[in-house]
């Protein structure tokens, strides 16, 4: 019996790729990613980091929650509490709020991050903008050389061009909505290293519900 947080998303990388005619080469060059490391994902060798999913997306031009069901067809996504998806991470849990929209600006996400959780590396930018809005506990986010601390009902707006990161300063849970919105079309990543779902950690293994 296949395990419910196993991730297929090495056989829907494939077969993005596939459907752009996209050769192994190309997507590695686009991504960032050496042939082998996509290889080694696609046929479900090894699971990838959340980094590499945005780098993959990027390159596929698809939004990230494609990578995980495909489901990028309705102009329209209404999903109710109990079926979205949630991907799992050591010391967080992201649930997908806009997963299926067509050629999305915007990608919503409900945020549990654990006590003393914080942005893994050091801070990053990237093109377009980030809402965050906190429904529970406390959230430091970092933008530039300011810090901005954010309780229940407190909302942070930026330009993610900007060197960011958050944590959590306190023992409990923190809960807050994250809303990445997507820059002018054509623009140029800030950096080579990876940029929005980085801030998820790079180096930790996620499972989806």
């Amino acid at each position: 019996m296949q395990d419910p947080y196993d991730i297929n998303i090495g056989i829907q990388i494939r077969y993005l790729r596939k459907q752009k005619s996209m050769t192994l080469k190309e997507l590695s060059e686009r991504s960032g990613l050496s042939v082998n490391a996509i290889s080694r994902i696609e046929n479900c060798q090894t699971s990838p980091t959340v980094s590499s999913v945005h780098r993959l997306a990027l390159a596929l031009d698809v939004p990230i929650a494609a990578l995980f069901d495909g489901s990028v067809a309705s102009p329209t996504v209404f999903i109710q509490s109990e079926s979205r998806k949630k991907v799992r991470m050591e010391g967080r849990i992201l649930e997908m709020l806009g997963a299926g929209m067509v050629d999305p600006l915007t990608e919503p996400f409900y945020v549990t991050l654990d006590g003393r959780e914080k942005t893994k590396g050091s801070p990053y930018k990237h093109s377009g903008e980030e809402f965050a809005y906190c429904l529970d506990g406390e959230v430091n986010f970092t933008v530039g050389n300011n810090t901005f601390t954010l309780h229940a009902n407190d909302s942070l707006l930026f330009k993610s061009d900007q060197p960011h990161s958050w944590e959590n300063p306190a023992d409990q849970a923190a809960r807050f909505l994250l809303i990445f919105i997507k820059g002018e079309p054509g623009s140029p990543s800030l950096q080579s290293e990876p940029q929005i779902m980085r801030e998820f950690s790079p180096s930790i293994e996620m499972k989806l519900d």
